[in-house]
């Protein structure tokens, strides 16, 4: 035995000897029939008493000796750092050689023989010295090294302590440095929805790097680290700096994904692989939040703005965008599957309706070519559009050729769709015209400009432009246009502010009329003062998720109700 402790010791000066020696000579020792010999017995290996006093034994104490050899002097030195780096190094080594040189139950004896040997008493201070590390942040090698040590000590409390003062510290660093939005910020501000999306998508990537660098990606560390997330996304504290709501934050910002114009993610073809990446940050935050329905009642609510002002950037976007978060909601198990599923079911008649009035578009643009400009009509048939935009039916006078169109339009759904009646919704409704104005001096003066305008605008500009309907005249007075369109005089008012500011209009004879600015000039051909989609306001949808919460849970209670005929109010109200 002597002679094969001299051959580990050999190697662990880094002599090149041939491991199966050993190995045949301890595998001989653990065939050895211990039950003959009463005094080799071993309380729970007994079977191995022969192999243990006479190899296992001898090896651990050689160890021992030879890494106490090399850390003596610094322990005697209270030099820790170096201490912890020379030893953290040699215990890896031996590690390495006892899984070659020893009989797996043997493992365990070693590993714990020598964290007696070399850990245990210095295991408070190795501990402050990680406190001190994690405080400063200077010495990732440390605490690294300090990391694997303590791991030796499978679920110590000190393992334990650490983690939790690594993850208090990230929570505490990730809410500290929560953007803060200003104070005179637009709500659906882009340019801050951007940064406080990646703001938390770059500290989680940071903290996960840092534990897959430091802590050998332990995933205790991951899914603490999640915890703390959350705990952070759900505080009074990120909301305020926030000021909105962080199922919103994420609403909004895959509206930025999947609109047109907007960060233009997308190549040829739309490849929506490119855009995956980017909804992703936005889930890590609807995964830590707690109350998801928030989300989707945003989500479905800007989805809606996208599809009905065809901003959207493809429908098959929009497909693999609710897909992808159907399958990872599901895989987290952070929604009820069965809410999970209708609000996809929602969402995908949504998509589908817009697809199908589309095709309507086309057939009706074929029956009557000669109109002379073109119509998208969406047909929106189902509830799933209810609470997504402000209902409008108030009568609206159209100019004739206006009024033609929608008449023929209806006249062709009727002959597909018999008893039904279309409602047209003027405040979500927009045209696209091209206008030309005589005295433009800019760039653009000759070829037009391109301006979408929503229908009250459109009916604005036409009554405008039509001299013959007030005779000859080129400037109205707001009591004009309102009896000559039948609007209210705050809608007169409001659109005419907005076509003044953009400088398609001006006021005249001391603000008392208004007309057409044939000055007007644009650094873009193509402009948009629209303002069409009349969406809920934030009030509105916290109502339509109030509702929505109350009438789900009536469901499971008259559930509960009939599987339960009879029980006490408290058992009800615990289900």
């Amino acid at each position: 035995m002597a002679n094969a402790i001299w051959i580990i010791n050999r190697v662990r000066d880094c002599s090149n000897i041939d491991a199966s020696i050993v190995v045949n000579l301890y595998n001989s020792l653990v065939e050895l029939a211990p039950e003959d010999m009463d005094g080799l017995r071993v309380l729970f290996r007994k079977d191995l008493g022969v192999y243990i006093r006479h190899y296992e034994n001898p090896y651990i104490a050689a160890a021992i000796a030879y890494i106490d050899q090399r850390v003596c002097s610094l322990r005697k030195s209270t030099r820790m750092r170096e201490y912890i780096g020379v030893l953290s190094e040699l215990l890896t080594q031996e590690k390495q050689r006892s899984e070659v040189y020893l009989h797996p139950e043997s493992l365990n004896p070693a590993k714990n023989a020598l964290n007696l040997q070399f850990l245990v008493r210095e295991v408070d201070q190795i501990y402050q010295m990680a406190g001190a590390m994690l405080e400063a942040g200077d010495d990732r090698d440390g605490l690294r090294i300090i990391y694997s040590l303590l791991k030796r000590f499978d679920g110590s409390d000190t393992l334990q302590t650490l983690q939790r003062k690594f993850i208090s510290s990230a929570e505490s660093d990730i809410l500290q440095g929560c953007p803060q939005r200003p104070t005179n910020a637009d709500s659906r501000n882009s340019d801050f929805t951007l940064t406080a999306v990646d703001y938390f998508d770059g500290k989680l990537d940071t903290y996960k790097a840092t534990i897959h660098g430091l802590f050998q990606g332990d995933s205790n560390y991951i899914a603490a680290l999640e915890k703390a997330f959350a705990r952070v996304i759900n505080s009074l504290a990120a909301k305020r700096k926030l000021a909105t709501r962080p199922s919103r934050l994420a609403a909004e910002y895959c509206n930025l994904v999947l609109s047109k114009n907007k960060l233009q993610l997308t190549g040829p073809g739309n490849d929506t692989k490119q855009a995956v990446p980017y909804l992703c940050k936005a889930m890590q935050i609807v995964h830590a939040y707690n109350d998801k329905d928030e989300f989707f009642a945003y989500y479905k609510r800007l989805l809606a703005h996208r599809l009905l002002n065809d901003a959207s950037i493809s429908t098959d976007l929009e497909e693999a965008a609710i897909s992808d978060i159907y399958i990872t909601e599901n895989a987290n198990q952070t929604l009820n599957p069965e809410v999970m599923a209708i609000e996809k079911s929602d969402i995908q008649i949504m998509l589908a309706e817009v697809s199908m009035s589309s095709e309507y578009s086309c057939k009706f643009a074929q029956q009557y070519p000669g109109l002379g400009f073109g119509m998208d009509v969406k047909i929106l048939a189902h509830d799933q559009w209810a609470g997504t935009f402000k209902s409008h039916g108030a009568h609206l006078a159209f100019p004739p050729v206006l009024t033609m169109a929608c008449n023929l339009y209806a006249q062709f759904y009727k002959q597909t769709h018999k008893g039904r009646t279309l409602q047209w919704q003027w405040a979500i409704s927009r045209a696209t015209v091209h206008l030309y104005f005589p005295e433009s001096t800019s760039r653009f003066a000759e070829s037009g400009y391109t301006i979408v305008v929503n229908v009250y605008q459109l009916v604005i500009l036409e009554l405008l432009t039509d001299s013959l309907a007030f005779k000859n005249a080129t400037a109205l007075t707001h009591s004009q246009i309102r009896f000559a369109t039948s609007m209210s005089i705050e809608r007169v008012e409001q659109e005419l502010n907005v076509m003044a500011k953009h400088g398609i209009l001006q006021y005249v004879a001391g603000g008392t009329k208004v007309q057409i600015n044939n000055k007007f000039n644009s650094e873009h051909s193509q402009i948009d003062i629209s303002q069409s989609m009349a969406t809920q306001e934030k009030d509105e949808v916290e109502n339509s998720i109030l509702a929505h919460r109350i009438s789900y849970l009536r469901a499971d209670i008259a559930l509960i109700m009939k599987k339960h005929k009879r029980m006490m109010y408290s058992e009800l109200f615990m289900r």
